[in-house]
């Protein structure tokens, strides 16, 4: 019989030893209930754990661009009075702060600079969801935005979240585009609003010490993109060379090593503990180490119970409780 095997010599993990993770909750300590920051007191930059957001603040106009902290929960109000509140009604793992970001083309471009000198940490993965702001407004229209998808829902619409990699010596490394709105299926059942906390992969962007964040929209006008351009963030992981993950060790129980073995890995609770979600066991190779990544929600819940199991075609499926 087939057979695969996680095991390990622990049963426990702790969040403390999560990879480098900024949370902003260090930021939003200070603010109170339904309350946020939008740089008037905070002279054009936020610092938060390893990195550092800028911003800029209008005192004439009362406005703000770049980065803004928040704690906002209102899901449901729409309107420019309700810009700094995330669609998913907290921040990303239910925690208590995160940051909005205003983007309109031509004003101040949103950016996150890794403030850490070592030159080998680099991004890893971030949590993005809508605005209620924006959220609302591409799902209703209001007085300056169009309903996407029209009136007959047919409409090939699209709200785009473009984050650019910028190395230290300021090239471009790469980009990754996350749809924050995509209603260009063939079928209109497939169209979708973001109105949870994704993760988004960063990993792909090596050699980036700073990220640029720009919004794409098809409901463009005379004046520019019509659709607000404002995103939530949160939950910024960084690679740092440094942090050594525990590993599980995951076997197949077979004669036959004559191949490679790919394996489907997953976590019951990718909020405690997260895992490489595909992996591959080498031709004559019966025995690998695979990473786990416990995931330092910033929330005091005590002991939380995680499985994580592995699959693979033609063998009985492993697990293993953490």
């Amino acid at each position: 019989e087939k057979v695969l095997v996680l095991s390990a010599d622990f049963s426990t993990l702790d969040e403390q030893d999560a990879r480098p993770t900024v949370s902003f909750e260090s930021l939003g300590s200070g603010l109170p209930v339904e309350s946020y920051f939008d740089g008037t007191r905070h002279g054009g930059q936020f610092f938060a754990e390893q990195v550092v957001l800028n911003n800029q603040y209008d005192s004439t106009y009362q406005s703000w661009t770049g980065w803004a902290v928040s704690n906002t929960t209102d899901s449901q109000t729409a309107g420019y009075g309700n810009q700094f509140s995330a669609i998913a009604g907290s921040g990303a793992l239910n925690s208590y702060s995160y940051v909005v970001a205003n983007a309109y083309p031509g004003s101040l471009v949103p950016e996150i600079v890794i403030a850490n000198e070592d030159p080998a940490v680099s991004f890893d993965s971030v949590m993005i969801t809508n605005t209620t702001y924006a959220y609302r407004s591409m799902l209703d229209g209001d007085a300056f935005a169009k309903k996407f998808g029209g009136d007959t829902g047919q409409d090939p619409d699209y709200f785009n979240l473009v984050i650019q990699g910028i190395s230290a010596s300021g090239d471009v490394v790469g980009e990754v585009v996350f749809p924050l709105a995509d209603y260009r299926f063939e079928n209109s059942i497939d169209d979708y609003l973001v109105d949870e906390w994704v993760r988004v992969d960063l990993s792909g962007l090596v050699g980036a010490r700073k990220l640029q964040f720009e919004l794409e929209s098809s409901d463009v006008g005379a004046f520019g993109m019509n659709t607000p351009a404002y995103f939530a963030l949160d939950h910024l992981v960084l690679n740092d060379p440094s942090y050594t993950p525990p590993a599980l060790g995951l076997s197949r129980i077979n004669d036959d090593l004559s191949e490679d073995l790919v394996v489907s890995l997953s976590s019951n609770d990718q909020t405690e503990a997260d895992v490489q979600k595909t992996f591959v066991i080498p031709a004559g190779v019966a025995s690998v180490e695979v990473p786990i990544h416990p995931v330092d929600d910033f929330i005091f819940d005590e002991v939380q119970d995680v499985v994580i199991s592995a699959n693979a075609v033609g063998y009985v499926f492993g697990s293993y409780s953490l």
